[in-house]
């Protein structure tokens, strides 16, 4: 009887579609087609700090912290993509947009106002669309937490596998992206068998009216003195393959410790310096109208 009740639950939950032990592949590159809409609830929280000890044991460590938050609601419309898929020309109308920076509230009266965002190179460049009227300096910076220049790789390049799978399969993350993310914080050379990352099918779930595959990537970095890197992403991707995914969690931690040489003046008499990062982002895009591609 438990096993005739668990099989109508699963045909209830995937009707005629896919049942969880079965194995098959997913279309892991979806690209974006201008004239889509989507209904976006997108946050981010971002933290930097540092901390400079100084040779001299009388002085007092130098301390440095930033935090910047984010929160944006609205009607996101794709207006140009890039040749591998990313959204390169959009606009935004908003219902709700407000941050923080530094514990500081900024909260622009933008409840329908339209910004035109141009995230084909860094960094993103963003315009009221019916008025001439400048953003605030701190209103770029906000929206600089959430709209991000398009990247080089698709999501396939992360998390993308060509083998047919299952709910409960894992397989490895790709580990190039981060390579050259890393070097283009100047840490070069960066040794792969330090880095390792798998991808999990964790389930099968319903986000609204869409069967999605539930995945979640880990990737960390470790045995290299004085350096730390921990990200996790979990993203829901449908089952039809003519949508984007529509839930992202991601996190990423990364801490950096050095020994100066002292030959910097800005740094004349530090014994050390450590440098640590955080990153959080939950988007929430539910497509309104998917356009052909």
């Amino acid at each position: 009887m438990r096993l005739i009740t668990v099989a109508l639950l699963i045909l209830v939950l995937f009707p005629g579609k896919l049942c969880c032990g079965e194995k098959h592949k997913i279309e892991f590159f979806r690209p974006a087609v201008p004239g889509s809409v989507l209904d976006c609830r997108l946050s981010t929280v971002n933290s930097y700090s540092s901390i400079s000890v100084f040779a001299d044991p009388a002085a007092p460590d130098r301390v440095s912290e930033n935090t910047v938050k984010a929160t944006a609601e609205g009607m996101l419309k794709i207006l140009q993509v890039s040749k591998n898929g990313h959204a390169t020309l959009v606009e935004f109308t908003f219902s709700s947009f407000r941050g923080e920076i530094n514990s500081r509230q900024i909260e622009p009266e933008w409840n329908g106002v339209t910004l035109i965002v141009e995230m084909d190179g860094a960094p993103c460049r963003f315009a009221f669309k019916d008025s001439g009227k400048k953003l605030h300096p701190d209103e770029i910076h906000l929206l600089s937490m959430i709209f991000h220049p398009a990247p080089e790789n698709n999501i396939a390049d992360y998390i993308g596998t060509d083998q047919a799978v299952a709910v409960g399969d894992s397989w490895d993350a790709g580990i190039a992206p981060f390579v050259r993310l890393f070097e283009m914080q100047g840490i070069a050379n960066m040794p792969r068998d330090k880095i390792s990352g798998t991808v999990t099918l964790k389930s099968l779930v319903k986000i609204g009216d869409f069967d999605c595959h539930e995945l979640e990537e880990k990737l960390n970095v470790a045995g290299i003195p004085g350096f730390d890197f921990h990200f996790s992403l979990r993203l829901f991707l449908p089952v039809d393959n003519r949508h984007s995914n529509l839930q992202m969690v991601r996190k990423a931690y990364q801490k950096i410790e050095k020994k100066p040489d002292g030959r910097h003046f800005m740094t004349s008499g530090i014994k050390s310096i450590s440098l640590e990062m955080k990153d959080t982002m939950n988007a929430v895009m539910m497509p309104v109208s998917t356009a052909e591609p």
